[in-house]
């Protein structure tokens, strides 16, 4: 009974030390900031078409994928509820995008065509549940659990003969996004963090019709029927926040 009782003070002991030093830099409440970092984009694409008139009709499909990295920026909301050593809150972060997914589509009919496919990011939001510990009065690790609101535009674009005919839709869509990430606590006011996260999205798609060779390339063939593209996206970000 006295080795319990020990126990349970000792450990009593230890919570009451983490907590007074972690509140000494961390504590409940709201907090705001920038972040800024890098943001690549890799897409798969799917592309269906039909055979032109004349030939024995058939169905085909086609996959391809592209990726490109661009510099991101955005702002970050939320508040936190300081229990012992552990941290839950809720958080928001706010980016702008400016990634431009581009790649040839291979027609395999004899058709003098130059299409491609695009798929543009714009913006999103993102709203979290946040799981953190402290390890230090300084140092906190956290874990993430998201939905990402994000805007895109998914093209496909005719560059026969040097002009571009564009058929485009933009679509808000939701996404499945964990993070982690580690906070350094400089002052009372004052932490800087670092982030790295993983988007998935479900399809964007734009149908297509005979309009896309409506600029004399030909009959007003039923090539493009419909292209679909999945984004995923990885982030990586650092910034400063401010605890209030």
């Amino acid at each position: 009974m006295k080795k319990l009782t020990f126990i349970y003070v000792l450990v009593a002991l230890l919570l009451t030390t983490v907590q007074g030093r972690a509140q000494s830099t961390y504590k409940s409440g709201v907090y705001a900031g920038a972040l800024l970092g890098y943001s690549r984009m890799h897409v798969d694409f799917t592309n269906t078409y039909s055979s032109p008139p004349g030939q024995v009709p058939r169905y085909d499909r086609q996959t391809f994928a592209a990726s490109q990295g661009n510099i991101t920026g955005g702002l970050l909301l939320g508040y936190r509820y300081l229990i012992g050593s552990f941290l839950l809150g809720f958080d928001c972060d706010l980016s702008l995008y400016n990634s431009n997914v581009r790649e040839g589509i291979t027609i395999p009919f004899a058709i003098p065509s130059i299409f491609s496919g695009t798929l543009q990011r714009h913006y999103s939001a993102t709203p979290s549940a946040v799981l953190g510990i402290l390890f230090s009065e300084k140092w906190h690790g956290f874990f993430k659990l998201g939905l990402g609101v994000s805007k895109f535009t998914v093209s496909v674009v005719n560059e026969l003969g040097g002009s571009q005919t564009t058929f485009s839709r933009t679509e808000t869509v939701i996404g499945f996004v964990p993070a982690i990430g580690i906070e350094y606590a400089a002052t009372d006011s004052i932490s800087v963090l670092g982030t790295l996260s993983y988007e998935w999205y479900k399809k964007v798609e734009r149908t297509v019709g005979p309009e896309i060779l409506a600029d004399g390339a030909g009959t007003g063939l039923n090539i493009v029927e419909k292209i679909r593209a999945r984004p995923q996206i990885l982030n990586i970000k650092v910034g400063v926040i401010f605890k209030v």
